[in-house]
Parts: structure tokens; C-alpha cells; sequence
């Protein structure tokens, strides 16, 4: 080709150049030599014209194969992206025919693309055409639809969650608008939003608090109980500090801090333990706290989550489970010291008693006697308030003068309030009696009066006001608990410093108390409640801060009198019997056996259950009642009385302890023993019991 080229340039330039090259002569054409000489060069230039078309050609072809070979390659490129795209491509008609599917159609509807193509794309939507119609009429109004929700159907009938984002284009061949698009299984994704929708309910439904922060510790997530723990409202407490929440760290939480700036790998991946936590209305709450680091996908520390329970309630409970075994221990210890105090009270009224037997009626002695008396019988009224504490003493009721029980409250109450505090009774003469037990009223109306001295350290005025209460409907209907009748109103007022509302509203509460872990037991108030409640009762107080408060009582009054509590004075002599007297105490047995002698009774005595037994068993002589202690050393009083009725079934025994009636009496009582009387007793009221005993 070059050299075709290189001989056309050498026979067309002579002809282009005459003269140039050449002689004049030769220039100079002649007509039939012009003639070729124009031939030649028409040649040369179709020759020329030739050869350039064909060059182009051959580039032309080449670009050709070229580009071919590219839009192969571009097609196969889209064949391969096309048949392995993991969303649906698809091209619809309008009107709703498939013109165009990708292959992936069919691991979502497990139709073929073959089956798909020309069929009406109603047939995959679960919904039916009315989805369709919503879809094409939001792509008509904003030329584009995205993120479109709509439930496959596929050919095995399973729905599955797609999202669908389309397009309208112009179609040149079909002469009408294309709808273009993709089509995505949000299978995975909706589960997982349910997923997530239910954790966040279960969060939202959750008692305890759910706090989310971020490596800031700033707060970004708060669920709905910290409004109802600490009275903020999840919006107060996001984006702030988690710091201006809490209060302080006890003890044993010292390590928080710790764990929180600890190295970057964050080795300890929870973290327990208890904190204060600060109220919305400034009061202060303890909760145990799990915390835990918040990871993303990546596991890459962003945050911390914790959880909170409130548990100060749990720690009162342990606190007054704690004080409560206290309590019952020092109950334990009162009630044993009642029960032996009783024994020795029994002894020196037994003693008295003889002592004042062997005066003449004349004596000037018997005044001095009977005070004493008087004061061994006051004794007994403490004792019987000790085993009421501790729950070893009975419930007692009778009636009651209550303004007898104030003055002797008052008398008391001189001695220990101090010179500084004033003390005004006005006692109405016209009240009734009131149904109630001596040594609980007692403790009622000494409680409330302690406390009235100790609210005026620095002294003060203690008033105490008794009459009738009148109560109108409205009372009755505020306290529906009480019976209609007649009421004997209880007024106990002070000057001193006053209590708040805040604390006005909890005092009658088990357990709380304003003063210290010293001073304070947190009973008295409540105990002082319960009491009254118990006498079928009612309690209020008003107070005002540094001007003082007033308990009024409103108890139920009956018609009855209050009977004279002093001892039997009519002594019932015995004729001859024989009185088997069991005690292991040798001064309780000594101090019943002189009297009893005098009375004519024959005296036996047994220091122990052991004993006694052998007695009955001798059958020296015919004993016709026995007086037997229940609590006693070795065989115990409940074990002495059995096996002495199995060796006499019909023998009379009269119970006595220095315990009140309990649960252990009642069931010998039950069991057949006669009868049962409280130590300290007088002779004649012990004699009263032997004479009801044996007549």
C-alpha cells in the first residue's frame, strides 16, 4: 500500500510541475498528448479518492469492532450485575404489564422471570389493586416514588416486606411514559424493627429505670418509670449529665468511679452496685444500679446503659426487720424480767400481808402498810405494761375512769418533765367511764405526754383536757371505721417547736421517728395508734411549726362504773383441805403457806415438777387442789400438770404464773385444769379461786 502510494505521488507530480522539471518544448502540449495528460491526473485523483475512502473504512471497521467489543463486554458487565442484583429491577407498563424483571425475582416470589414477563403486576401484591392505585398515583403527582411499602405475594403464598422506589421515564419504542425502579426485601429489616419496637415497649413497660448514655455520660435515653421513681420526665433528664442525678455512692460502690475511667479496652464489661439518686422534690432514694457498656456493630465502646432499681424500701424493711429482732429481744428480756419481778412483788405482798395479820385492827402501823401495799400493787401495773411490750401479756379491758389514769400519768410526769414545763389538766367531772385496758390507756396517755415535754426543751406549757365529744355525721363519715354513740375526748396540747406537714403525715407510720438512731425507737406513735385503734378509737393532731401541737382522743364511752380495783378484802376460810402448793421459788411457797395455814388449809409443798409427782405418787395423804407454777425449772409446769393428772384425773389444779393469761394457759385450761391466777396475787383473791375451785 505504501508503495502503491509512493508511484501514484511519482506520476501525478511531473504533471502538477510542467516546465518545472522539464524542457519548454516538452511543456508545450500537444492536443491529442493534453488529452492524456488530463486523463492521467482524473486517474490519479479517483485513485487517490480510493484509497482515502478505503483508509477510513479500514479505521472506521476497526472502531466498529471496537466499540462492539466494548458494548459486549458493557452488555455482559450488565448481564452479570443485572442477573445477580440482590434487589428486583423491573420496567412496567402504565396499565400494569412486566416488560421487564431481573433474574432475583424469583428467590423473593419464586416465580421465574419467564413466568413474569407480560403478566400484570397485580399479581404480586398482596394487597390487591388498591395498593397499585396508591402507588401510580403518587408517582404521577412527583414523577417518583421512594422507600414505597408494599407486601409481596409470592407464588408459594408467603408475604414478604418489600420497599419499592420507582421512577416514570419516556419510552421512544412503546410510545407511552415506562415506569422504572427496584424492588428491596425489607424481610430482615422489618423483623428487626419489630424486634426493636418490642424492646422499646418492654423498656417503656419496665418498673425499673433504663438510662442510656453516651461516653460523655451525658443522658441520650430515659424510659417512662424514671418519672414514676424520681419524678422527672424522660425529656427533663436527656441531654443532661447523669451526674445532676446522682447524689452520692456508698461505701461499698466506692469502685464506680473506677470502672467508669478505667482503660480504654473496658476489660469489666458490668458493673453493680448501689447509689443515691436525687429526686425531683429534693428527697433522696438508694438504688441498686447494673451498668454496662454500650457497644455498636463493630464492638466499639459508645456509651454505657444502666438499670436501676429503687430498693429503698427493701433497705427500711431489712432496717426494721433488724430493729424489729431487736425489739423481740428486748421484748424477751422485759417479759422475763416481768415474770420475775411478779414473783418477787408476790412475795413481798405475801409478806405485808402477814405482817399486817399479826397488827391489831388499832395499829398505827396498818395506814403505813396499806400505802406500801398500794405502791407493791402499782409495781404490778408496770410489770403488766412490760409483758404488753412484749407481747406476753393480755388484752385486759374493763371500766375505766380516764381521768383517774391522767392524774396518775400526771404524777409521774411531774417528777421526771423538770420545773420548766407547766403541767394543766382541766378534767371534766361529767364524763363517762371508757371501755378499756388500765395498762395500754396508760401508755397512751404517757406516751403523748413525753413527747409533748420533749417538743418544749426549754420549757413550756403541757395541757391535758377531757369531756365529752361531741361528733356530728361528717366525723363519722371521715372515719367510717368508728360506731355511733357516745365519746370521752382526750385533748393533749404543748407550745413547743411544732411538727412539719411533711413529716405531720407519717408519724403514726411503724418505724418512723425524727430522732436519731440513739434516741429514737420509732414505735411510740404508732404503738400509741394501734392502741387506740384497738380500743375501737380515733386519733388526729394538729400542729403548727413553733407554735405547738394537740393529740385529741376520742375513745368510746360506756355506762358502766369503774369497779374498785383494790384487792378482795372478804378472806374465805378453809375447812381442813389439803393444798399441795408447787413453785420453785422457797419464798413464793413459804409466803402462800403461812396464810393459807391460818385459814385452815393443810399446806404440802414441792419445790420442783419432779417432786410433786413423787408426792402424788406416795399417797401419804389426800390432796385435794394443787397451785402450780407454769414456768418452772426442770420438768416445766405444762409437764408437771399432765403427768399429775394421769395420776389423778380428777385432781383440781389452779394455775398461777408471772406471765399474763397466754396461749400456754389456755391450753391447760382446756386440757381440764381448774382454774388461773396472775402473780402477784393477794391471799384473798387466791382464796376466792381455791373456794370457786372446791365448792
Amino acid at each position: 500500500m505504501k508503495a502503491a502510494f509512493l508511484f501514484l505521488w511519482v506520476s501525478i507530480i511531473p504533471m502538477l510541475l510542467p516546465g518545472s522539471l522539464f524542457p519548454e518544448e516538452l511543456s508545450k502540449p500537444e492536443p491529442e498528448y493534453s488529452y492524456s495528460i488530463y486523463i492521467g491526473i482524473g486517474a490519479a485523483i479517483l485513485l487517490l479518492s480510493l484509497f482515502l475512502i478505503w483508509v477510513w473504512n479500514l479505521r472506521l471497521r476497526r472502531l466498529v469492532d471496537r466499540r462492539t467489543e466494548d458494548l459486549r463486554r458493557s452488555e455482559a458487565n450488565y448481564r452479570r450485575i443485572f442477573n445477580s442484583f440482590p434487589d428486583i429491577y423491573f420496567e412496567t407498563s402504565l396499565n400494569g404489564e412486566i416488560i421487564e424483571v431481573s433474574p432475583s425475582v424469583s428467590r423473593v416470589s419464586k416465580y421465574s422471570r419467564g413466568e413474569l414477563l407480560g403478566s400484570d403486576v397485580t399479581l404480586l401484591y398482596a394487597a390487591g389493586p388498591k395498593v397499585r392505585e396508591k402507588f401510580i398515583t403518587g408517582l404521577r403527582t412527583a414523577g417518583r416514588v421512594d422507600d414505597f411499602g408494599v407486601i409481596f405475594k409470592g407464588k408459594n403464598g408467603q408475604d414478604v416486606p418489600c420497599s419499592l422506589s420507582a421512577i416514570l421515564i419516556e419510552s421512544q419504542p412503546r410510545k407511552e411514559p415506562v415506569i422504572v425502579g427496584t424492588l428491596r426485601n425489607i424481610s430482615e429489616r422489618t423483623e428487626m424493627e419489630r424486634r426493636l419496637s418490642y424492646l422499646s415497649l418492654a423498656m417503656e413497660c419496665l418498673g425499673e429505670m433504663v438510662i442510656v448514655t453516651d461516653l460523655e455520660h451525658i443522658i441520650t435515653y430515659a424510659n417512662t418509670a424514671v418519672e414514676n421513681i424520681l419524678g422527672y420526665t424522660p425529656k427533663e433528664m436527656i441531654s443532661h449529665p447523669a451526674s445532676e442525678f446522682f447524689e452520692g455512692i456508698p461505701g461499698n460502690a466506692s469502685n464506680l468511679g473506677e470502672w467508669i475511667w478505667s482503660s480504654s479496652d473496658k476489660k469489666e464489661d458490668v458493673w453493680r452496685g448501689e447509689l443515691f439518686n436525687r429526686k425531683k422534690d429534693g428527697s433522696i432514694i438508694r438504688v441498686y444500679l447494673t451498668l454496662a457498656w454500650l457497644r455498636d456493630i463493630s464492638g466499639e465502646v459508645i456509651g454505657t446503659v444502666g438499670v436501676s432499681i429503687d430498693i429503698t424500701e427493701h433497705r427500711e424493711l431489712e432496717d426494721q426487720l433488724r430493729h424489729s429482732q431487736k425489739l423481740e429481744a428486748v421484748g424477751t428480756l422485759a417479759g422475763g424480767v416481768a415474770h420475775d419481778f411478779n414473783n418477787l412483788l408476790a412475795g413481798a405482798i405475801g409478806y405485808l400481808s402477814i405482817i399486817a395479820g399479826e397488827l391489831p385492827e388499832d395499829s398505827p402501823l396498818l395506814p403505813e402498810i396499806a400505802a406500801v401495799d398500794k405502791l407493791l400493787w402499782r409495781g404490778s401495773d408496770l410489770t403488766r405494761s412490760l409483758l404488753e411490750f412484749s407481747r406476753k401479756g393480755a388484752y385486759q379491758p374493763r371500766p375505766l375512769d380516764i381521768n383517774r389514769v391522767i392524774k396518775e400519768v400526771l404524777a409521774l410526769i411531774e417528777r421526771t418533765a423538770g420545773k420548766n414545763i407547766e403541767l394543766k389538766p382541766y378534767l371534766s367531772l361529767n364524763i363517762p367511764s371508757v371501755f378499756g385496758d388500765p395498762g395500754q390507756i396508760h401508755q397512751v396517755i404517757m406516751n403523748l405526754c413525753l413527747n409533748a415535754c420533749e417538743a418544749m426543751p426549754a420549757g413550756g406549757v403541757l395541757t391535758i383536757v377531757t369531756g365529752n365529744a361531741e361528733l356530728d355525721e361528717r366525723f363519722f363519715r371521715i372515719h367510717p371505721d368508728l360506731k355511733r354513740g357516745l365519746y370521752v375526748q382526750i385533748s393533749i396540747a404543748d407550745n413547743g417547736s411544732g411538727i412539719k406537714e411533711v413529716i405531720r403525715e407519717r408519724i403514726f407510720e411503724p418505724f418512723f421517728s425524727t430522732k436519731d438512731d440513739k434516741t429514737g425507737v420509732g414505735l411510740g406513735l404508732s404503738v400509741v395508734s394501734g392502741i387506740v385503734e384497738r380500743h375501737g378509737g380515733s386519733i388526729k393532731t394538729e400542729s403548727e411549726v413553733r407554735k405547738g401541737s394537740c393529740f385529741q382522743i376520742y375513745l368510746p364511752a360506756t355506762e358502766e362504773k369503774e369497779r374498785d380495783a383494790s384487792p378482795e378484802s372478804i378472806v374465805d376460810p378453809g375447812g381442813g383441805e389439803t393444798i399441795m402448793i408447787v413453785d420453785d421459788n422457797p419464798d413464793f411457797l413459804e409466803v402462800m403457806m403461812i396464810p393459807l395455814r391460818k385459814l385452815g388449809y393443810r399446806i404440802i409443798t414441792a419445790r420442783s415438777g419432779f417432786e410433786a409427782v413423787e408426792i402424788l405418787k406416795a399417797g401419804d395423804s389426800e390432796i385435794d387442789i394443787v397451785i402450780l407454777d407454769i414456768i418452772m425449772k426442770g420438768l416445766s409446769g405444762s409437764e408437771t400438770f399432765y403427768k399429775l393428772r394421769e395420776l389423778k384425773p380428777d385432781l383440781p389444779v389452779i394455775l398461777c404464773t408471772g406471765y399474763s393469761h397466754n396461749s400456754t394457759t389456755d391450753k391447760l385450761l382446756a386440757s381440764g385444769a381448774s382454774n388461773f391466777i396472775q402473780k402477784p396475787f393477794s391471799i384473798e383473791a387466791l382464796t376466792a379461786k381455791i373456794r370457786g375451785v372446791l365448792a
